[in-house]
């Protein structure tokens, strides 16, 4: 890892205070690490653009049209989060982007993008940007509220957004490849002392809401074989 990799590394886990990473997603604090990486990307020559829905882009164009070529991550964090979760994923490809940049001889577009609400603690879902970009958002997904009655729409307008463009905006174009950098948040790279596996496929997650009837008795009454206990 670079010493200027290492030290945005730093600068970026030291927003949101506290113990640990702490960037809800569409806060202030994770707005504020968006605007530090863009410029960042500027200042590594990259083309900075911010879409509808807060994805941040910084792209490298190339002389090839058709296209284009991404890598990435995102910016927002669990409570008490990890230093690099995310984060390296964003400024290691905004490091790549920068020193391809200085070497030239690039055919296709190249693309760093920070998508917004990976984690989905905050707000009911999770990957936020990456719907959007895709155009699966669910029906309702903006009215979607946080603990404190905020709902995504609202947060967005917050940070100067416009949470309404016609979805087609929201797909500029489909990329050619996407490749993400990521800490392995397990034990088998660091176990077997390996310092870098290549992932084709991860575990899918699903959620169910599970209701148990039953019917309401004496504890020392009602015997044994007679009771309808829901567990």
């Amino acid at each position: 890892m670079t010493t200027r990799l290492q030290e945005r590394l730093d600068r970026l886990y030291g927003i949101g205070g506290g113990v640990g990473a702490n960037r809800p997603a569409l806060s202030q604090a994770e707005q504020e690490a968006h605007d530090l990486v863009a410029g960042w990307m500027r200042e590594d020559g990259l083309e900075v653009e911010v879409d509808p829905i807060g994805n941040l882009w910084g792209r490298l164009p190339g002389g090839l049209d058709g296209p284009e070529v991404w890598t990435g991550s995102h910016l927002d964090s669990v409570p008490q989060g990890g230093r690099l979760d995310g984060a390296l994923g964003v400024l290691a490809g905004v490091e790549a982007l920068g020193r391809l940049r200085a070497r030239g001889g690039r055919r296709r577009t190249l693309a760093v993008v920070a998508f917004r609400d990976e984690e989905g603690w905050r707000f009911d879902g999770g990957f936020l940007g990456s719907r959007a970009l895709t155009g699966r958002l669910a029906p309702g997904a903006l009215e979607a509220r946080d603990a404190d009655g905020v709902s995504v729409r609202e947060a967005l307008v917050r940070l100067g957004l416009d949470p309404d463009p016609p979805r087609a905006g929201w797909v500029a174009v489909v990329p050619a490849a996407y490749v993400e950098l990521h800490v392995e948040q397990g034990p088998r790279l660091a176990t077997a002392d390996v310092p870098l596996g290549v992932v084709t496929s991860i575990t899918g997650m699903a959620g169910y809401d599970v209701v148990f009837e039953a019917t309401g008795g004496h504890a020392g009454t009602v015997p044994m074989a007679t009771r309808a206990d829901a567990l």
